[in-house]
């Protein structure tokens, strides 16, 4: 099965994403925009995996989370991947405890290492992804109402627990299940 591991995002933040979609989507660039209902925060993309080892991931995933505390994040902002050329993904921005959040994503990191998941090759980078790129056509008009959108207020979180799910793909796009929630201890 595919999955990952993620932080749900409140549903205030989920609406302020949408109407920050909405205005990204003026640019009229070929965005596939990821829809309300599917905006997380991914810590770990784990691509697939079998019952047994995500039996064992949501045992070491649990102890891991009691040890974090909770932790404050602030939704802000939009940028795109990469930072230079033309954007392939388009990002909300967070700030706040970031450096809590990259520990608690090293330790889910470790956690999906000990059941055969490779470790991922880029650092962690706290973003909530809100659309993909599928083509060049109006990229730059993309590019310019994203810089636009740098200071956009989307709302605050405090992190209390993080989320096992399973992505199945379907011709409608993404369907998520949440299969294990793991609450942080502090």
């Amino acid at each position: 099965m595919r999955c990952f591991v993620a932080v749900r995002v409140p549903d205030a933040v989920r609406r302020r994403v949408a109407e920050l979609q909405q205005a990204l989507r003026r640019a009229e660039a070929d965005v596939r925009w990821v829809e309300e209902g599917n905006l997380h925060l991914t810590l770990k993309f784990l691509g697939e995996i079998g019952e047994g080892e995500a039996a064992r991931l949501g045992e070491l995933l649990s102890l891991e989370a009691a040890r974090w505390p909770r932790l404050k994040v602030e939704y802000a902002g939009a940028g795109s991947f990469p930072e230079r050329g033309a954007p392939r993904v388009v990002w909300a921005g967070l700030s706040g405890d970031l450096e809590k959040l990259a520990g608690l994503a090293a330790a889910v990191e470790r956690a999906a290492e000990q059941v055969g998941v490779p470790r991922e090759g880029r650092p962690f980078v706290a973003h909530l992804t809100i659309g993909r790129v599928k083509s060049p056509r109006n990229a730059r008009r993309l590019a310019a109402a994203v810089e636009q959108q740098d200071g956009a207020a989307l709302g605050k979180d405090e992190v209390a627990e993080f989320v096992l799910f399973r992505s199945t793909l379907t011709p409608q796009g993404p369907v998520y299940e949440p299969l294990a929630v793991f609450p942080l201890g502090g």
